[in-house]
């Protein structure tokens, strides 16, 4: 398993906030009659999260569409605020060097995503106290 593929299954997020899921979809060849039989895109996604004080960002490379999963119309659980409650990673099958990430959330959606590498960014945000002494200092 590659290292980052290894880091993103020891992160330990359930109960993190949702904060944002944003993908950007991107076509390789700008003229309507690209030199290439196939289509080439390039595709991001980028899951931000919150727990306590720390933020993460979480920035998948695709090689296929994330699948969103709605909640079932009896799901128990909270919808608001979305939380991380549980996830699985797996090797894609017929799809070498290729993953994929579930995600279950609180609200009940199941996020599917299809990834070949992934970067992880972790902030600490200041506690309050450090927010205020800053404040006072500027």
């Amino acid at each position: 398993m590659p290292s980052q593929v290894r880091r993103l299954s020891d992160l330990c997020l359930h109960d993190a906030e949702l904060l944002a899921f944003e993908q950007e979809l991107q076509s390789l060849f700008s003229s309507p009659e690209p030199f290439w039989p196939i289509p080439l895109w390039s595709a991001v996604a980028i899951m931000s999260l919150k727990k306590d004080r720390t933020v993460c960002s979480l920035i998948y490379v695709l090689w296929d569409h994330v699948r969103e999963y709605p909640a079932k119309e009896d799901w128990p659980f909270s919808e608001s605020p979305t939380r991380w409650m549980y996830d699985e990673l797996d090797l894609a099958a017929d799809h070498q060097g290729a993953f994929l990430h579930r995600i279950l959330f609180s609200d009940g959606g199941i996020v599917e995503i299809p990834f070949s590498s992934a970067l992880i960014s972790i902030v600490t945000l200041p506690s309050a106290d450090e927010g205020a002494a800053k404040r006072r200092t500027a």
